[in-house]
């Protein structure tokens, strides 16, 4: 499991993965990942309320080369995140859509399986799903479906995290990595 650390420089280090928030990080952030030689997640920074424009995302992803990125999305609003990850797929080049996780904010299990729909027609290989959105639940089904899934932040059950390829967590202590929601669990975590 690969596992995207935003907390302490020795936590990072345990894993040698990293977040890079457009709108929380500096150029300097991107040095020290690149003299670190650790893989980074790309955030497009919409949580904190200032989203990067899609030709901003796709120009620093193929300067930078993430191992992975984020779509663009609005929590907890899944026809504004369908809306910006359609015009995503219009300027992303196809080498970038591998590497692009689409996120799923609806949480209706109905709306669910359309939304997933969309995104396999659309060409994602990856979705991610926030943590605290009940529809977590399902990500062992999408695994079984073929889909490789991410995890977006915070905190999981040990069920649903051992079936994902990747998560990112805040951590300012590097054994905090395997003691999630109060549980001691060991995650084989793949530098």
């Amino acid at each position: 499991m690969k596992v995207y650390v935003q907390g302490s420089y020795e936590a990072i280090s345990r894993t040698g993965r990293t977040v890079y928030n457009m709108a929380l990080h500096s150029l300097g952030w991107l040095a020290t990942i690149r003299r670190q030689n650790w893989k980074f997640l790309l955030v497009h920074g919409g949580l904190q309320g200032r989203m990067a424009p899609v030709r901003e995302i796709v120009s620093f992803a193929l300067e930078n080369s993430p191992e992975l990125i984020i779509a663009p999305d609005v929590y907890r609003d899944q026809e504004t995140t369908t809306k910006l990850t359609l015009n995503y797929v219009k300027q992303c080049p196809d080498d970038l859509m591998t590497l692009t996780a689409a996120v799923i904010q609806d949480v209706r299990l109905e709306r669910f399986w359309e939304v997933v729909r969309l995104y396999e027609t659309l060409g994602f290989d990856w979705i991610a799903v926030p943590s605290d959105n009940p529809v977590v639940e399902l990500v062992p089904t999408l695994k079984d479906c073929g889909w490789k899934v991410h995890i977006l932040g915070g905190m999981w059950k040990d069920a649903v995290v051992s079936t994902a390829d990747s998560v990112d967590i805040v951590c300012q202590n590097p054994d905090d990595i395997k003691v999630w929601v109060g549980q001691k669990f060991s995650i084989p975590v793949e530098k």
